[in-house]
Parts: structure tokens; C-alpha cells; sequence
């Protein structure tokens, strides 16, 4: 059965919706305040919130707030009961994050179809949370061990080398066993930053784990962190002759994590799927409104019927390649372009090499 808050400061209206809920199954719960409200939800959570608007104490825009500020009752259905609203007062609550409004006096069955169909939304979307918890946690299983112990090993066994034969040892040996542990581990340290990105983009979480955070939400020189993801990604597969850059200079409106995220999981897809020799071109334009990024390899390609399928734990070319990794690269993209709603588009040809094609906007505030 599920449960239903009602906060509701008229007497009379409040006991005449519970008796309709309890008439359908539902359990009602009763508050005659926001403030009142808020303190029943420190004790239970409710399926589905009930809120008058015009209240003394709290009204209903506070309580809304309230909600959507903590993170574990963000998600419960909420709507809104009111004798008049106009579209002022409609649009706040929808900014708020409120699902639907009733509006008194209300007939019984147009509060009970509303509630049906928020807490039938509200259902799928958990199904579909929980479907998606399922899949995570079936290639977390299956993948993490393997691509942790990997760098792990070699971290552990040169480590033990070392600590045992180093007074034996000639110093160019010791100097090559310390960057084998140290480029470990750095693979490991990107393993576990990739995951938790990833993870945190697939459940929504409302800030994503960066090592390095600045306190813009603009990027004022994406040229200099494009440039810089390249050249390091070809010093590290020692391919600096292969890589062509031309970017501008611009202001974005993206946040510089999210960018440079971009930067480096595009620039690593690019030296790891082609081959030492061929080249690899990044530029950027500005169309109008926009910050235009083209990155371009001479690799493997992939069959771009199976772009739906791009997600994390999951290699396109690894039988050719035998890339090392999880495969959350491309998926970590897909899901930051998705989320930020920017423009992404992939053009690719087996065995001839891929182009990415994303833009981002250009801040229009001078700053």
C-alpha cells in the first residue's frame, strides 16, 4: 500500500482527502503545516506529497524547496493543491521541480488519477533505476577485478622486486622498474576516476568526482586543455609527430571539469585505437553561437549501427586492439554531452578512422 502525505491547513479539506485515500487503498498521512510537514518526513518517506500552497508557517513553495534540496526525497511525486494560481505562481512551482497541480475544489476523481499516474511515473522510473543499478553491478563484477589487479600487480611485484634486489641492481634498472610502477600506477589512479565519474553521471549524482575542481562554470581557454590533452596522450604513446592542432581561443559555457574530461577521454580514444604513424588532427571553430570541436583518427573505426550500445565496461575494437581498460571513455562522453545537452556527432568507418564532432556554447557574458 502506499503512502500519501498530505499537508493540507484546512481542517475540513485535509480529512475529506484522506477519507478519499483511504477509500482507494492509499494510507494517508496527515500535516496541517509545511513546518509540520518536513518534521513527517524526517520519520517516513512517502510515496507521493499532497501540498496546499497558501499556508501559515510554510507554504507549500518552501516545502517544495525544502525537498528538492535533500537528496534522499528529491525524487517523491509532489503536487500541488490550490485554490488559484496564476501562471506566475504555475511556472515557480514547476521550476521548483513540482509534478502537477489541483486545483479546489476538486473532484475526487481528478485528484485520484493524478495521483495514479505521478506514483505509475514514479514506479517506471524506479524500475528503471533499479534496472540500470542491476547492470552496473553485473559489469562492475565482471570487470573491475580484472582491470584493477592488472596495474596492481605490476605496482605490487616491482615494488617487492625492488625492495629485495635493489642493492644488486645497476641505477638505470632501478630508474626503469620506478617508471613501470609509477605509469601503473597512474593507469590505476584514471581506472578508479573514470569509474567514479561514470557511475556518478549514470546515477545522476549532482556533481561529478574530480581530483582538480575551480570555481568557474566557464572555461576560458578549452584551446590551451585541448592542446595540452593531446600532446600529453602523444608523448605517453610517443607519437608526437602524428598529432596536428588548430584550435581558437574562446569562452564556453561548460564547466572546465566537464571539458577537459572531454578533452582527454577523445584525445586517449584517438592514440589507442590508430596506429603509430597515422595522424591525428584536432581543430576548433566558432559557428555563431557555438564552440566547434573536430577530432579526427586514421584507427580502426567502428560499425556505427552499434553507437546505441556505447556505455561503460564495453571496448569497440578491443579483439583487434587488445586495449586495456574498462571502456568508459566514449561512455563517459556520451553521458556528459547527454546530461548538458551539447551537440555531439560521430562519423566513422571500420577500418578507416573516426571523427567526433561536438559543440559547445559560447558564453555570452563578456567576463
Amino acid at each position: 500500500m502506499k503512502n500519501i502525505l498530505v499537508i493540507e491547513d484546512e481542517e475540513f479539506v485535509r480529512e475529506t482527502i484522506s477519507d478519499m485515500l483511504e477509500i482507494e487503498g492509499y494510507i494517508p498521512i496527515l500535516a496541517k503545516n509545511g513546518e509540520a510537514g518536513l518534521e513527517c518526513l524526517t520519520q517516513i518517506k512517502p510515496d507521493l506529497i499532497l501540498c496546499d500552497i497558501n499556508m501559515p508557517v510554510m507554504d507549500g513553495y518552501e516545502v517544495l524547496e525544502r525537498l528538492k534540496s535533500t537528496e534522499s526525497l528529491s525524487n517523491i511525486p509532489f503536487i500541488f493543491l490550490t485554490a488559484k494560481a496564476s501562471n506566475d505562481d504555475m511556472r515557480r512551482g514547476m521550476e521548483l521541480g513540482a509534478d502537477d497541480y489541483i486545483f479546489k475544489p476538486f473532484k475526487a476523481r481528478d485528484l485520484l488519477n493524478a495521483i495514479s499516474t505521478r506514483l505509475e511515473v514514479y514506479d517506471r522510473s524506479k524500475v528503471m533505476t533499479e534496472t540500470k543499478l542491476d547492470e552496473l553491478r553485473l559489469q562492475l563484477a565482471s570487470s573491475l577485478p580484472h582491470e584493477f589487479r592488472t596495474p596492481l600487480n605490476v605496482i605490487l611485484a616491482t615494488s617487492q622486486f625492488l625492495h629485495k634486489k635493489m642493492d644488486m641492481m645497476e641505477k638505470t634498472e632501478i630508474k626503469d622498474m620506478i617508471y613501470n610502477i609509477v605509469n601503473s600506477g597512474n593507469r590505476l589512479s584514471k581506472l578508479i576516476s573514470n569509474y567514479l565519474v561514470y557511475t556518478n553521471l549514470l546515477l545522476n549524482k549532482e556533481e561529478l568526482d574530480f581530483k582538480d575542481k575551480v570555481f568557474t562554470n566557464y572555461t576560458i581557454d578549452p584551446e590551451d586543455m585541448i592542446e595540452n590533452s593531446f600532446l600529453r596522450m602523444a608523448s605517453e604513446f610517443e607519437r608526437m609527430d602524428d598529432v596536428e592542432i588548430d584550435c581558437v581561443p574562446a569562452v564556453i559555457d561548460v564547466y572546465p571539469e566537464y571539458f577537459l574530461k572531454i578533452a582527454d577521454e577523445l584525445a586517449s580514444n584517438a592514440f589507442k585505437f590508430s596506429k603509430d604513424g597515422t595522424k591525428i588532427t584536432v581543430s576548433t571553430t566558432i559557428d555563431g553561437e557555438f564552440y566547434v570541436m573536430i577530432v579526427k583518427d586514421r584507427g580502426i573505426g567502428f560499425d556505427l549501427t552499434k553507437l546505441d550500445e556505447i556505455g561503460g565496461f564495453k571496448q569497440f575494437g578491443r579483439k583487434q586492439m587488445e586495449q586495456q581498460g574498462m571502456g568508459l571513455g566514449l561512455a563517459i562522453v556520451k553521458l556528459v554531452c547527454q546530461r548538458f545537452h551539447l551537440y555531439i556527432k560521430i562519423d566513422s568507418v571500420p577500418n578507416e578512422g573516426t571523427t567526433f564532432t561536438l559543440k559547445f556554447p559560447i558564453k555570452k557574458e563578456s567576463v
